[in-house]
């Protein structure tokens, strides 16, 4: 008798969720390449680490350079280590 596994999948946002959550990041435009740079930097120069700058751009609702996924440590990581 086979056991049946599992599937754990992540739940995707609905439309509703996403509208609530632009309405809460007060209408804030995409920031231009220099200036993401500049908060990563600003937030590393005051002591923060790179899953709390990570966490800081999500919320902000700022993508990725590429578009796709979501900010995480180790993007800004390699972001700091090609100064």
């Amino acid at each position: 008798m086979k056991s049946k596994r599992r599937v754990i999948r992540k739940r995707r946002k609905t439309s509703a969720e996403k509208t609530s959550e632009a309405s809460v990041s007060d209408s804030t435009s995409l920031l231009p390449r220099e200036e993401i740079m500049n908060i990563i930097q600003t937030m590393r120069d005051e002591g923060a680490t790179y899953d709390q700058i990570a966490k800081r751009l999500v919320d902000l609702g700022q993508p990725t350079f590429s578009g796709r996924g979501e900010w995480h440590a180790q993007t800004i990581h390699r972001l700091c280590s090609r100064k």
